[in-house]
């Protein structure tokens, strides 16, 4: 339960990452616009670090997948994640450790239950960390002297600060004149009419739950850099440009508060006073359109940000259609070729057979047949799979017609790849042998078909090489189980697998016979 909840948190963290990557851009683009633009658009990286769901949009500007990694994965044998970024995939896919039958856990499940325990220990340190802080801050709050409404003064401090959640308390250095306490003061209190107070400690839990990103460690101080600059440039907005000079000259002569303010996120303090300085000296309350066009630019990437990219669901038959035009493209741009392919129709699409126990979710077999008709049928060169009927090209040769496999993850078919009817032959059994090699060869199966105790049997032919055969128990494990050769290798290395030959599936023919000899039929069969 904690591995997939640490695979969700990463999944979010991912897209996250994606978003504050645009947030950073856009903020080059809003310079001159009020930084309530800027310090707004960080909500939108918040929600996306702190809920999985989203709604699916064709406007959405997420250029990648929304769920890189599965839950599968902690379970396949051959373990993949899907970014939307096919050299990310390739590099990361590589690395990833396979799945063994000889092991009782699959290795991805030790490594994702090894990274969710260091993300929890991570959490807590950073939260214990903080509420210790924040204790041994609030016993130097004793000397406050209380002035009017929520407000207190705090000698020994140089920076005011909010402190609270539900009932906020502004406290402010003894040592500001009026008119400076009167500015700080206005500013603190848009603070907490805006419930930045709140969103800070949201933002500061949200940081917590993503300690392991960088990119969120970087929102978290430059959307609090917005969050200042925001607030400065309403207190100008209320007063007046007349007070630009007078506003700068309290806010040099506070220093940012590091030292006492660093690991309490229940109370936070001003900080970088040079960029804020700056900001309040170039402020210029901007033109109305500026603000539409703003406004209007800010919700579309917002609407954009929030949303996923628009699952367009392929079908089989529009994987067929993408097989053949593959299968054109490479025939029209073949050096050994002349021709261009004028017309081309599937003539038949067929599911064939269904298997649902070799991975953790079904397999189909599709059997395709199409035609495709050259501009000139004697330039054509029938090679490999191709066939000429009636001035069509057909695949129908001693590789056989083509059959399409197919997984299933979430109701939606997924491509695997193709294997041929001139390997396979009609029987059940010796469709899923040629199966199963697929998959093994593909990385989705491991290289035993069944779990469990295997035995290697070593044994001669009759031209004197030694073979060697893989045995196990495919129904149960232990003295009172049937042993079958699933594969045997000759003496010069080639593997043969050992197809029974029925038409039914190798569970349900390794099944029957072990019901068999539980019955005392067949006793050898317990004898490896």
């Amino acid at each position: 339960m904690l591995g997939k909840l640490f695979l969700q948190v990463v999944n979010m963290s991912y897209i996250g990452g994606i978003v504050i990557l645009f947030v950073l851009a856009a903020r080059q683009f809003l310079k001159k616009a009020p930084k309530i633009f800027s310090y707004s658009l960080w909500a939108v990286a918040l929600l996306r670090l702190l809920f999985p769901l989203s709604f699916e949009s064709m406007l959405s500007l997420i250029p990648v997948s929304p769920e890189p990694i599965s839950n599968d994965i902690l379970y396949t044998h051959a373990p993949r994640v899907n970014t939307g970024i096919s050299g990310v995939d390739s590099f990361v896919n590589s690395s990833l450790p396979a799945g063994t039958v000889h092991g009782s856990v699959n290795p991805m499940q030790i490594w994702v239950n090894v990274g969710a325990i260091l993300w929890v220990v991570g959490i807590s340190i950073l939260l214990i960390y903080s509420l210790v802080s924040l204790l041994r801050f609030k016993r130097k709050l004793k000397s406050a002297v209380y002035d009017s409404g929520n407000i207190y003064l705090l000698p020994g401090i140089d920076t005011p600060f909010v402190l609270g959640i539900i009932r906020p308390s502004i406290y402010l250095p003894m040592s500001l004149s009026q008119s400076e306490k009167d500015y700080i003061l206005l500013h603190e209190q848009t603070h907490i009419r805006r419930f930045d107070h709140v969103f800070r400690i949201i933002g500061y839990l949200t940081l917590c739950i993503h300690w392991f990103n960088p990119l969120v460690w970087i929102a978290f101080f430059v959307s609090g850099k917005d969050m200042e600059m925001s607030c400065d440039e309403a207190v100008i907005r209320k007063l007046g440009d007349g007070i630009k000079k007078e506003y700068s000259s309290s806010l040099l002569s506070l220093t940012t508060g590091r030292g006492i303010l660093r690991a309490t996120p229940l109370a936070f303090g001003e900080g970088d006073t040079k960029g804020r300085i700056m900001n309040v000296m170039n402020y210029k309350k901007p033109v109305f359109w500026v603000i539409i066009i703003a406004a209007i630019g800010i919700a579309a990437l917002s609407y954009g940000l929030l949303s996923n990219p628009k699952n367009e669901t392929l079908t089989v038959e529009d994987y067929a259609k993408l097989y053949v035009k593959q299968v054109i493209e490479g025939y029209e741009q073949a050096e050994y070729q002349d021709f261009k392919v004028v017309e081309h129709r599937i003539e038949s699409l067929n599911k064939i057979a269904v298997f649902d126990d070799l991975m953790n979710r079904p397999i189909e077999l599709w059997l395709l047949e199409y035609r495709l008709k050259p501009d000139n049928i004697q330039n054509v060169m029938l090679a490999g799979g191709m066939n000429e009927i009636d001035g069509w090209i057909t695949e129908d040769s001693s590789m056989g017609k083509p059959v399409m496999v197919f997984s299933y993850n979430k109701e939606e078919p997924e491509y695997l790849g193709i294997i041929w009817t001139g390997e396979m032959g009609d029987l059940l059994s010796s469709q899923e042998i040629v199966l199963r090699e697929f998959l093994e060869s593909s990385g989705y199966l491991p290289q035993e078909f069944f779990a469990g105790e295997h035995i290697i049997a070593k044994f001669k032919l009759s031209t004197g090489e030694t073979a060697q055969a893989l045995l196990s128990q495919p129904a149960s494990k232990g003295s009172q189980g049937i042993w079958c050769v699933e594969r045997w290798m000759d003496g010069n290395g080639v593997v043969y697998y050992n197809d029974p030959q029925v038409d039914s599936s190798l569970a349900d023919h390794y099944t029957e016979l072990q019901k068999q000899c539980d019955l005392r039929d067949h006793p050898w069969l317990q004898d490896p």
